[in-house]
């Protein structure tokens, strides 16, 4: 798998797709950026080894990249196509902190995909601390989701320190 990537101090906007996204990779760093109106997930972590998400201001406000009338999410994770040979575990190892999320369908969370094995629907050692989260998005209270897995059980998740608001004002200097 590719390894060793960094995506540091840009500004992505307007894209049809994920604002960044990391897949199949040991040892991804998103670090710095400044990520706003993608239509998917603002940024997406999909069979990751050894990833950082940190220090990233990430939001939704233009509804023209709403997927199904919603937002996109902050910070994905997925284990999409997976067929069982990546890793035991297919995000491990992940940390995302310090990012400033606002605007946003849901701060962060997990998709459990039904075509995969049971045992690719699992992960471990995700540590998510020291976010803001304000989720606006009207139908939603939700801000870090971490769902249920089938029958391998997510190991060692950690959350703290985050604050979720439903509602905050910020200013950006750009």
């Amino acid at each position: 798998p590719p390894s060793n990537l960094i995506v540091r101090y840009n500004t992505i906007y307007n894209s049809w797709g994920e604002g960044v996204a990391m897949s199949h990779t040991n040892s991804a760093i998103v670090i710095g950026n400044r990520i706003y109106d993608t239509f998917s997930k603002l940024v997406y972590l999909d069979e990751c080894l050894h990833a950082m998400v940190a220090n990233n201001i990430l939001y939704a406000e233009n509804a023209t990249y709403y997927r199904s009338g919603s937002p996109a999410d902050g910070v994905g994770l997925g284990a999409e196509n997976n067929k069982g040979n990546f890793s035991p575990y297919h995000i491990d190892n992940v940390t995302i902190a310090n990012n400033i999320m606002y605007g946003v369908r849901r701060a962060v969370n997990w998709a459990n995909f039904n075509a995969n094995s049971p045992a690719g629907n699992s992960y471990r050692d995700v540590k998510i601390y020291n976010n803001i989260c304000s989720v606006s998005y009207p139908n939603s209270s939700q801000g870090i989701v971490m769902g249920a897995t089938e029958t391998k059980p997510a190991v060692r998740v950690t959350i703290a320190n985050n604050v979720k608001r439903k509602r905050f004002t910020l200013f950006v200097k750009t």
